[in-house]
């Protein structure tokens, strides 16, 4: 089957977009066809092709990118709900990710003793620092992307995060 799209063809033929997806682009987003998705202008770019070290990090750092391994997977549950907790280390030290949501699926996609790089904001708590929700992929995954290095941040609600329409999720639909 040969499939046409043109810019004015409503986005639910893309693949990844159906049902709840496509209406919080039109509620939340104002996208209405793959025109608008073109038109869809990021709040920032990041650069991600910068590395740190863990020993390096500051609170002061913002929004960091470092490569290490997973050494230890804890589930935790409290009183105000459960949470995955990975110690990520490399050469220089560890810190802590932290995942309140989503917690089976990310379980399943972190393994012990394999190289990941790990992107995400900075937070403080007491003496130690953390990164919670982090983005996570293998460096193989990594490496075969390398091309991505300056990549956009699109605006999103929290409605937008709930249903998956993600920074991630556009800019792989939009590609």
């Amino acid at each position: 089957m040969n499939l046409k799209i043109n810019l004015d063809s409503p986005h639910i033929k893309l693949k990844g977009l159906g049902g709840y997806r496509i209406e919080v682009l039109k509620s939340d987003l104002n996208i209405h066809s793959i025109a608008d998705l073109f038109h869809f202008i990021p709040n920032r770019y990041v650069d991600r092709r910068k590395f740190y070290k863990i020993n390096t990090l500051a609170a002061s750092t913002a929004e960091v990118q470092i490569i290490g391994e997973i050494t230890d997977i804890q589930k935790v549950r409290s009183a105000s709900g459960e949470r995955l907790k990975a110690t990520f280390s490399d050469e220089t030290g560890n810190i802590e990710l932290v995942w309140f949501k989503g917690i089976g699926y990310v379980q399943k996609k972190l393994k012990p003793n394999e190289t990941f790089v790990v992107y995400g904001k900075l937070n403080a708590f007491g003496n130690s620092l953390s990164i919670v929700h982090p983005e996570i992929e293998s460096l193989s995954t990594f490496k075969r992307k390398a091309s991505d290095g300056i990549l956009p941040i699109y605006p999103s609600t929290e409605k937008c995060q709930k249903a998956g329409v993600s920074s991630v999720f556009l800019r792989q639909i939009i590609k």
